[in-house]
Parts: structure tokens; sequence; C-alpha cells
């Protein structure tokens, strides 16, 4: 079915970002969803070295979102969070999207981190992880991890929805 549009200019922004998204999902993020996903991220990159660091940066996100989302989804007896992540892929770069609803009370914690891990050098974020994975309360090494892996920063945003709680973006580019 042919796609039409009365503005070209809403053609253009359409077809951009048909062409440059690799992998979208919105959804309960269980062991089935990460499976598919993962075969979809490897047939997608036919560089296996990238191809396993876009996975590893994926596993992260949708393992933040399964464990930490305060919107949840109870599948063969396995409670999982539900949210939304998009793999993009834009020039030299694959920029990874990911977002679910958070309690509003984790939003100083995940500020707190996010700035810590962007704020250090590639040595001192071993040293945070490894810091982190010795601490009783280890909920935010996968913040690292996807610093480490991403040779960047992780972008975040939170969006207050009320009260009890807000919709968290993270977002990170990983060099092709």
């Amino acid at each position: 079915m042919k796609q039409e549009f009365e503005n070209e200019k809403l053609k253009d922004i359409f077809d951009f970002y048909r062409k440059s998204i690799l992998i979208a999902y919105q959804g309960t993020f269980d062991k089935r969803v990460l499976s598919v996903m993962a075969k979809n991220i490897e047939v997608s990159l036919k560089n296996a070295r990238l191809s396993r660091k876009v996975f590893r940066v994926f596993v992260e996100l949708a393992q933040n979102i399964s464990y930490y989302s305060c919107e949840r989804e109870v599948h063969l007896g396995r409670s999982s969070g539900t949210g939304i992540i998009v793999l993009q892929e834009e020039g030299d770069y694959f920029v990874f999207a990911a977002g679910n609803k958070i309690e509003t009370s984790r939003t100083e914690g995940i500020n707190k981190i996010c700035g810590i891990v962007n704020a250090l050098d590639r040595d001192g974020q071993k040293q945070f992880k490894r810091f982190q994975l010795e601490s009783p309360s280890n909920e935010h090494t996968g913040l690292t991890q996807i610093a480490l892996l991403s040779a960047g920063k992780v972008q975040h945003k939170i969006i207050k929805l009320d009260e009890k709680g807000a919709f968290v973006i993270f977002a990170v580019r990983l060099k092709k």
C-alpha cells in the first residue's frame, strides 16, 4: 500500500525515520521478547563485534525496563515491566532510546547516578562499577555498564506524570 502525504515535508520526515529505525518495540520485556529482538539485532548488523556491543547495550536497557518499570504484566507466573525501546541508525552512530514508567521516588537516584557516571572518564567508570557491584544496593550498575559499552554519556530525561509516577527516557549513542 502506497503512503499518501499532503505535505512533502511530512513525507520526508516519515521516510527518514522509516529508513533509519532498525528496531522498535513497545510492550512487555520478558525473555521471549528479548530473544526475538536479539535475533533481529544479529540479523540487522553484519559486523559481529559491533553486533555484540549493540546487543549488550540492548540487554542492559531492556533489563532496566523489565526490572524497574512500575507498569507490570504477568506471563506464566513471572512479572515483567513494560516500556519502549528504539534502535535507530544515525550517520556514523547507532542510537538507542528506551523509556518506561517509574515511581517518582526513584527519580533522584537516577539523576544522581547519571550525573556521576557521565562525569567520570572510562577508568573512573570501571572503578565506580566495581564499587557498585560491592554495594548492597547495586541497582544502577546497568547505567554504568551502558556508559562503558558506548564510550559516551548516558543521556536521560524524566517527565513527571503525577505525584506517584514519572516516565524516564535513557538515550545512548554507539559509534559504528
